[in-house]
């Protein structure tokens, strides 16, 4: 099994302290929704765990059910840096896990080439 880990605990605070990056619409979705969609249409990937800031997890549960992602996927919290979150999402992995594909939330255009290219 593989499973994708996509990174969207930061503050995103680059766009001013009043908008997030993760949030900000592009082509009529958030820039997380278009990363997770990429992964989502992977025949690569069989997992997905979204890496989530605190009191986060609703907002993320609403995006996959408004934009009907339907791969299996759990959501967890990160951690303090970047690497804490990273941990957390490889802890939630599934138990059968081969192959981890690690991704930031915040960068939508990795194409499916490049993601088979990389699993293989």
């Amino acid at each position: 099994m593989t499973t994708a880990i996509i990174v969207a605990a930061g503050k995103g605070t680059r766009f001013g302290p009043d908008r997030d990056k993760l949030f900000f619409e592009v082509a009529g979705r958030p820039v997380v929704a278009h990363t997770w969609q990429r992964f989502d249409d992977s025949p690569m990937i069989d997992h997905i765990v979204m890496v989530v800031r605190d009191e986060m997890e609703s907002t993320f549960e609403t995006l996959a059910r408004t934009y009907q992602f339907r791969k299996p996927f759990t959501i967890v919290t990160g951690g303090k840096e970047r690497q804490d979150s990273v941990w957390n999402g490889l802890e939630a992995a599934p138990s059968n896990t081969t192959a981890v594909a690690i991704q930031d939330g915040a960068r939508p255009c990795t194409h499916l080439s490049l993601i088979e290219a990389t699993i293989s």
